[in-house]
């Protein structure tokens, strides 16, 4: 079975998936992606494309356009299924044009902006509402008619969606009945578990990179209000090289997530597989949405984020203790190996699914 994973690859899954599909007995697995950055962790089983834009360079702009669009051809063509993530790479959807004339069965990963809109968002997180209009970063993508579209979209060319319990929530049932649930995913051999600091003190660690979405704000309250009582280092993890950023959360005691969007992103799921305590708010609706009761993070709001932080900083067992249990969650739930086979029988259901159409 030949599986093509494209075109964007969000928080590193796509080059994971693709790396753990190929250590599997039948399975040939590529990937396809144009947004490179030093964010994500590459896979020698892909294929990148640089960004580069038209005013600036315009017969590099040409080049690589034309490459890419020769690249997609031929790899669609060559793929027995497709693993979409995100959306279409190219203005006017021609690569899904493309993979619709084929016929390529396939499932369709949303990871975030792509399905999430205000009214739902705010009608099951608190902590959004009102976010919307107070400089949320990713505002300017996220509508109910943007969400629509998308779906609509994919559901016209009979994928099926492949989300985590909180986008699942997104999904539009009466265009999808059919969904599949996945975690976020990581390849664990990368993460070997950090088992003692040798920190004189605890150091937190957190990574701002949208200061709005993430809650930021609050945890640096909290965190100056609580040095006025306890000893300990914190670091923000802002414009540094990927590799330095893991380098950080590897040697720190305490991880601190987010406090606003409801659920774990990649950065728990890496500071868990190093064995360390996550702080982060998961809203009841992923709960009771499909996240396994074994999740260890310490769920947190911007309410409760000084009391929560203050006990993890006042007691070295309990953070030994969530470190254990989040390095065991990772193991169990997270690895990308694992996850590898449960894709690929989910693939073999939509090629099934696809043939039976045809008759």
């Amino acid at each position: 079975m030949r599986v093509l994973v494209l075109p964007f690859d969000i928080a590193s899954k796509g080059a994971a998936t693709v790396d753990a599909l190929n250590k599997l007995k039948g399975i040939e697995a590529k990937g396809l992606f144009v947004n490179p950055n030093n964010k994500v962790t590459k896979s020698k089983n892909a294929v990148y494309f640089k960004v580069c834009y038209f005013k600036k360079s315009p017969f590099l702009w040409i080049y690589i356009y034309f490459k890419k669009v020769a690249t997609f051809i031929r790899l669609i063509f060559w793929a027995d299924v497709i693993h979409w993530i995100w959306d279409s790479a190219f203005a006017g959807q021609l690569d899904l044009r493309y993979a619709a004339m084929l016929g390529k069965p396939g499932v369709i990963e949303w990871s975030g902006s792509d399905i999430r809109y205000p009214e739902k968002a705010e009608e099951i997180n608190p902590f959004m509402r009102g976010i919307y209009s107070r400089g949320y970063e990713y505002a300017h993508i996220e509508s109910r008619a943007a969400s629509d579209k998308v779906q609509q979209r994919f559901a016209r060319m009979g994928y099926f969606p492949l989300t985590t319990p909180e986008m699942n929530l997104y999904v539009r049932k009466d265009l999808f009945p059919k969904t599949y649930i996945t975690l976020h995913r990581l390849n664990l051999a990368d993460f070997p578990r950090q088992t003692a600091t040798t920190n004189t003190r605890p150091v937190v660690v957190h990574a701002p990179t949208q200061r709005i979405a993430k809650g930021s704000s609050y945890i640096l309250e909290a965190v100056e209000e609580l040095k006025k009582e306890i000893d300990f280092d914190f670091v923000l993890l802002e414009n540094m090289p990927r590799e330095k950023a893991l380098q950080q959360v590897k040697q720190c005691d305490i991880f601190i997530d987010q406090l606003i969007l409801g659920s774990y992103g990649l950065a728990s799921c890496e500071a868990m597989a190093f064995g360390k305590p996550v702080l982060c708010y998961v809203m009841p609706a992923v709960y009771n949405n499909g996240l396994p009761s074994d999740c260890p993070v310490v769920n947190t709001t911007p309410e409760t984020i000084k009391e929560r932080l203050r006990e993890l900083l006042l007691s070295e067992s309990r953070r030994k203790e969530l470190g254990a249990l989040g390095r065991a969650f990772a193991e169990n739930r997270l690895d990308a190996d694992k996850a590898a086979t449960r894709y690929a029988e989910m693939y073999r259901e939509v090629i099934a699914f696809k043939k039976s159409k045809k008759k």
